[in-house]
């Protein structure tokens, strides 16, 4: 995606209504990092 910002949110929002899903828990924070949010990323790869 071109937008990182608006992707990172998007996946969040995957991830959080479905953390069951843990390819979204991956997706949201591969792109918490690509954005600089080292601390959102770590929260969700802590979900996993």
């Amino acid at each position: 995606m071109n937008e990182p910002k608006k992707a990172a949110a998007e996946f969040k929002k995957l991830a959080e209504k479905y953390p069951q899903v843990t390819d979204y828990q991956h997706l949201a924070a591969d792109y918490a990092l690509k954005i600089g949010d080292k601390n959102s990323a770590l929260a969700f790869y802590q979900r996993i």
